[in-house]
């Protein structure tokens, strides 16, 4: 199936919410993060204007991708993608391609990126590293007690983690 990105809005955060992978929500909860549907929102307005929607050859929303600034001065930021129940049609030849250009394009914003990935999650923790990224840990929630990776790639800039 072919398919393709465009710039995301509050309509396709509103409908992420409404077809969320449970693994992807199940994460979320890991996290520490008492109310999904308000973390997945409170994240996409967070996110810097480059969020990305995916969408399959029926136009149905796959997977969205974001950044986060995380420091005021300087250039980090935390990469994310939540996914929908639609993903699971598709492989990782399909969505990687596409996902390596939305981080390239976050690495001419920011000279790192940054985040954790629930280590339950297989489908997620593949992900990132078909995206390139370096994994650390696993590391134990403080609060929850999941185990989580560390995930950085920098693009040769002055920032680092």
């Amino acid at each position: 199936m072919a398919l393709h990105a465009l710039l995301a809005n509050p309509l396709d955060v509103e409908f992420l919410i409404s077809d969320l992978a449970p693994e992807d929500a199940d994460e979320i909860t890991k996290l520490g993060y008492g109310d999904v549907e308000n973390a997945v929102r409170d994240t996409f307005a967070r996110s810097d204007h480059r969020t990305m929607s995916l969408f399959d050859e029926d136009a149905a929303l796959v997977a969205m991708f974001g950044v986060c600034p995380l420091t005021v001065i300087g250039k980090v930021g935390a990469p994310w993608v939540l996914t929908t129940t639609a993903y699971g049609r598709h492989n990782v030849r399909e969505v990687a391609p596409i996902a390596r250009t939305v981080v390239a394009n976050m690495l001419r914003e920011y000279n790192t990126l940054c985040n954790a990935v629930w280590a339950d999650h297989p489908t997620a923790v593949g992900f990132v590293r078909a995206l390139g990224f370096t994994l650390d840990g696993p590391y134990t929630h403080p609060t929850t007690g999941a185990e989580f990776y560390a995930f950085h790639k920098s693009n040769d800039g002055d920032a680092d983690v």
